[in-house]
């Protein structure tokens, strides 16, 4: 054998993947593999694992000593240099025959003068027949899954290569879908209809083998292409994929070899992973997030300057915490003001931010994920709170959507992946008005449930549409239905309770702070031991449910009416809790000092105290306590007859506005109360206030207290009115007057105090 000839075969990376799978120090790779990690390291038993790079023909350890891949195989047959090269030249005789008899044996083979390909008729035979007059160079696979069939498809980016009058033409780039590589007449209709060339296989199967052929003769690059954005998992690693990034979010406990990278598209819009292959996203994918980026390194073809921000906090605790606080203060005050009796609706939202982080641990946990309902009247700036939750995933508002069908929202729900989808203008179901979609579609999209629905382009063809986002919903109106009601976090926004508009000019001008902070916590978040995250998502949410209950029982017996605890909004309080003691630092500080603790004295009376201990921090921590509050205003908020509640409140407003007065309703000497109820409801929905409830529901309610619910006509004559007053209506009795018609409709002898009204509000932290 020649020199030259030992040196071009030693030099290939083909030649090299043939040699290491044959050693037990190599780990198992892929057939297309260029870097292989995990290696066992011959020249240091105490050493850290080694890294081999088959192209420049070297390994590496972690202290970044190099070695030839002629010294690894010298070193794992326990030869000299000299018998390992030796040893080589054996074994690259022995390669290229096998090259040979590949090429010998092999179904199809290539006519390079031509630009033929011809399939043999049988292994060792000469006898061939043409199958195409042309070349098909594969430019890369495009790996597509499909939710119809649960399966992942190829598809093949490829040139057609010809000669014609003796010259040679190539074809721009063409997309093979599986209906052209697996049937042989849709293959040759398609070759057909691009430059009239002929295909020459005569069944499916010899169509499917030369593909696989082809794919084996080209070893094209591997494109994964993704029909949604947002946390992606490939080959068991998470990513977090926009429209001009790709993150790799390292879990540090399982593969330390692959550091936290943000990588910049190629010109085809494809990201590089490794060994040719790359991951991209559906080209018809609209209003995917797009981050606040420096410019790409063009050598690396990674956004560095990024990274090493991003990368200080991850790495540095304090920077962390500090730059989480500061924007933590802003969102609170800009969501409630400086107002402490309400300073919890703003940590709620921040928390709210951050649990898109836990999206699988809460499905695991809870079986249904978060809904965030922020109402408010309108132009109040509830838009302006949802801008800065879209701002730490990248996603522009134009992403937003307003009194979309079902399908319309069904398909971002599917293409956005545990990140925000953003519903404004919501029109709740039981308004009086036909809405797109209802309260218990929603519910199924609480819990994840796929729905099938019929295809756009094919009406009896069914489509699984996956649901893999979280609704966030803008609203001037309160949620009506009890599946939205008892889901849903509801937090008000109104100008008379937000913070100075500075803050959100703050929070605005740093988008790419935002998008840091959340990247970092993503990182961080992903080297927490799961199980014990998903130990405090039970404990929390057992906390949070007593400690509500606890509370509301006292209001109870102070007021007489019923509250009610939703379970599934303590869960999704205790996930923002979690997330916002995870990322604080609280949880580790609590159980670190625990565990020191119990290294020095383990007996059982040490372990109960610090049990209490730990139980009690954490009762206390900023999140627990706002989670609380919540719970307890919002059962206050949620009675048994919550549309009445609604209605009586906002009548109380406008009878101390004078808006409603003695011509509408009447105290009778016995404790009645008179009610001319159209009048009434006319001036209540003329004002249309955010808390619009369904006039006949509250009417029932009304009729029922009632002694006569067909609402004959009664007359009265109310102070400072001459005439006498004649209208239909109802009449209450007093048996059946609660606190909240007195407080409404201001009964003699009846003050705020007895009410409740006038309680002190007690601050969440």
């Amino acid at each position: 054998m020649s020199n030259d000839n030992f040196l071009e075969t030693v030099q290939t990376a083909e030649f090299w993947r043939w040699v290491l799978k044959e050693y037990p120090e190599v780990p198992d790779f892929t057939a297309d593999a260029t870097v292989i990690e995990g290696c066992t390291n011959v020249f240091d038993d105490e050493g850290e694992l080694l890294t081999l790079d088959i192209e420049e023909r070297t390994c590496k350890d972690s202290a970044d000593n190099v070695y030839t891949l002629g010294d690894y195989v010298a070193m794992c047959d326990d030869i000299d240099l000299d018998d390992a090269s030796s040893h080589l030249a054996v074994l690259v005789g022995k390669y290229q025959g096998k090259v040979e008899s590949d090429k010998t044996n092999a179904m199809f083979w290539f006519d390079s003068k031509n630009l033929h390909w011809y399939r043999r008729e049988r292994k060792d035979s000469t006898d061939s027949k043409m199958v195409t007059n042309f070349n098909l160079i594969f430019l890369s696979v495009i790996k597509i899954y499909n939710d119809d069939i649960n399966r992942w498809e190829r598809m093949y980016e490829v040139q057609v290569e010809y000669m014609k009058n003796g010259r040679r033409y190539l074809t721009e780039i063409v997309r093979l879908t599986p209906e052209d590589t697996l049937n042989e007449k849709n293959f040759a209709k398609r070759i057909w209809e691009l430059e009239m060339l002929q295909v020459f296989l005569q069944t499916d199967k010899q169509t499917q083998a030369f593909f696989r052929h082809l794919a084996q003769h080209y070893k094209p690059s591997v494109i994964t292409q993704y029909d949604y954005c947002g946390r992606i998992k490939h080959k068991g690693v998470d990513y977090y994929i926009t429209q001009d990034c790709l993150i790799r979010i390292p879990n540090y406990r399982k593969d330390q070899m692959k550091p936290f990278t943000m990588i910049a598209p190629n010109e085809q819009g494809a990201f590089f992973i490794e060994n040719d292959e790359y991951i991209a996203l559906d080209e018809n994918l609209l209003n995917a997030p797009k981050l606040d980026l420096d410019l790409v390194d063009s050598q690396t073809g990674l956004y560095t300057k990024d990274m090493e921000l991003i990368k200080a906090l991850i790495e540095d605790d304090k920077e962390f915490l500090y730059q989480l606080r500061k924007v933590h203060d802003h969102i609170c005050e800009m969501v409630s003001g400086t107002a402490k009796t309400k300073m919890y609706e703003g940590n709620i939202i921040f928390n709210y931010v951050f649990s898109y982080l836990l999206f699988d641990d809460m499905m695991k946990a809870y079986n249904h994920i978060i809904y965030m309902y922020i109402y408010g009247p309108a132009n109040s700036g509830k838009g302006k709170i949802a801008e800065i939750i879209l701002s730490f995933f990248g996603i522009n508002t134009i992403a937003s959507m307003s009194e979309p069908t079902v399908r319309a929202l069904e398909n971002v729900l599917s293409s956005n992946s545990k990140i925000p989808t953003w519903l404004d203008e919501f029109y709740p179901d039981g308004m009086g008005k036909k809405v797109k979609v209802t309260d218990q579609v929603f519910n199924t999209w609480f819990h994840l449930i796929p729905r099938n629905t019929s295809s756009a382009a094919n009406r009896k063809r069914n489509e699984k549409k996956v649901v893999r986002s979280m609704v966030l919903f803008t609203s001037n109106y309160l949620p009506i239905e009890d599946h939205l009601n008892s889901r849903a976090i509801k937090i008000e926004y109104a100008q008379d309770k937000r913070g100075a508009e500075s803050n959100y000019f703050w929070l605005a001008e740093r988008r790419k702070l935002l998008q840091h902070l959340f990247i970092a916590a993503m990182v961080r978040m992903n080297n927490v031991d799961r199980d014990e995250l998903h130990g405090e998502l039970a404990r929390y949410k057992g906390m949070l449910h007593m400690e509500a209950t606890e509370i509301v029982a006292r209001k109870s017996n102070e007021t007489g009416v019923k509250y009610q605890i939703y379970d599934r909004q303590s869960e999704q309080l205790a996930a923002m809790t979690v997330v916002y003691n995870y990322l604080t630092g609280l949880t580790k500080e609590l159980k670190d000092n625990q565990e020191r603790a119990l290294d020095k004295d383990n007996s059982k009376e040490m372990q109960e105290f610090y049990e209490h201990q730990y139980e009690t921090l954490s009762k206390n921590s900023l999140a627990m306590k706002s989670g609380v509050q919540f719970l307890v205003d919002n059962a206050a908020e949620s009675q048994q007859d919550d549309h009445l509640a609604s209605f009586l409140s906002t009548v109380g407003y406008l009878v101390d506005s004078g808006k409603i007065y003695g011509k509408h309703y009447h105290w009778t000497k016995d404790g009645d109360l008179i009610l001319y109820w159209s009048g009434i409801w006319e001036i209540y929905e003329s004002f249309k206030n955010i808390k619009t409830v369904p006039k006949h529901e509250v009417r029932k309610v009304i009729a029922k207290l009632s002694e006569n619910p067909e609402g004959p006509v009664y007359s009265w004559r109310a102070d400072g009115i001459e005439s006498q007053q004649k209208q239909r209506g109802y009449k209450i009795s007093s048996k059946n007057i609660d606190q909240r018609f007195s407080y409404a409709f201001k009964a003699p002898n009846y003050t705020k105090s007895e009410s409740g009204q006038n309680d002190e509000f007690t601050p969440a932290f």
